[in-house]
């Protein structure tokens, strides 16, 4: 089966995906890595990691995990209409660049891989979605 692109809702066991989401602007500058894996049960868990810098492979290295939360069906699929919106290039304007790269992870081996870039800061308006933002917000008020 060719698959070319990625789908939070379609996400089976023995399937992950893994989000590196980078968020750079005038006053912040970070990045998140995130890991979606589908479940017996037919649902998708989706992890937190913390990061750091590492000097030795200069570049941000993931570390453990943070938190985890279980994403219903409808969530999925608005992260499926965040990652449509992706696709379409929209076009910059805000001092903020989100850059977001996608591996889709099946049975142990990469089968797609993408990377967007986003400087339009339209998805802090669209109600429609669900942005990697909000997803480590709701992890991180779970583990308080």
């Amino acid at each position: 089966m060719q698959v070319d692109s990625v789908r939070f809702s379609d996400i089976k066991e023995n399937e992950k995906v893994e989000v590196e989401f980078s968020s750079a602007g005038c006053f912040h500058h970070y990045i998140d890595f995130y890991e979606f894996t589908g479940t017996q049960e037919k649902k998708v868990e989706v992890a937190l990691f913390e990061s750091s810098w590492s000097e030795k492979e200069n570049r941000p290295i993931k570390l453990e995990k943070s938190g985890k939360l279980e994403l219903k069906e409808e969530e999925l699929k608005q992260l499926d209409r965040l990652i449509k919106f992706y696709q379409s290039e929209p076009e910059g304007g805000c001092t903020t660049m989100n850059h977001i790269k996608l591996k889709l992870i099946r049975k142990g081996k990469v089968v797609v891989e993408k990377e967007y870039e986003d400087a339009s800061c339209a998805t802090y308006d669209m109600e429609d979605l669900m942005t990697f933002e909000f997803i480590k917000q709701r992890i991180e008020e779970n583990n308080k």
